[in-house]
């Protein structure tokens, strides 16, 4: 589990309406979104900096995953201790 921290774009957009400026996300890759004019990035983290981007008024890029529980990633600990 991870932290993600809201840049100030990300405070604004109704969709983190509610949280925190600081959240924990599960994260498990690598992957990179570079961000350019036309995606907006909206959180980053320590691991991977570029976590939620956003590009136009509704299309958001997800990195990290924000609905997983404490509890979910013990069963699946459970399940493949690999993960």
């Amino acid at each position: 589990l991870y932290q993600v921290h809201l840049t100030e774009a990300g405070k604004r957009d109704p969709l983190f309406e509610g949280l925190a400026d600081t959240f924990t996300v599960f994260e498990l890759h690598g992957e990179v979104i570079e961000v350019n004019a036309e995606i907006e990035l909206l959180a980053w983290g320590s691991f991977v900096k570029n976590q939620i981007v956003k590009i136009a008024d509704n299309s958001y890029g997800i990195l990290c995953h924000c609905e997983v529980t404490l509890q979910e990633l013990e069963d699946w600990l459970l399940i493949d201790p690999m993960l």
